[in-house]
């Protein structure tokens, strides 16, 4: 990747122990950005017991069953309708 306003610039892309060893020395002259990404969130396993317990505690707060079932439905891998199903 290259602007055309800067001939020099370069992306490497690297793990950070390979960046330390490449240069810790004192070589790299300029300006440096470092992205660090952070560790990924694992997927939660959620199940469809586990689903129904979140709109049933949504309802017990006030929220209707059909706007639960919607909105649980919408965070988990589960149909509106079986969650619903299970509510009533």
């Amino acid at each position: 990747m290259r602007e055309l306003t800067k001939i020099h610039e370069e992306v490497i892309k690297t793990d950070l122990k390979q960046a330390s060893e490449l240069y810790s020395n004192g070589s790299l002259k300029g300006e440096i950005v470092l992205i660090i990404e952070g560790k990924k969130e694992e997927p939660e396993e959620i199940t469809l017991e586990d689903a129904v317990a979140e709109a049933r505690a949504l309802v017990e707060n006030g929220m209707s069953v059909n706007r639960a079932a919607k909105e649980i439905a919408s965070k988990t891998p589960f149909k509106k309708a079986d969650i619903y199903k299970e509510l009533i």
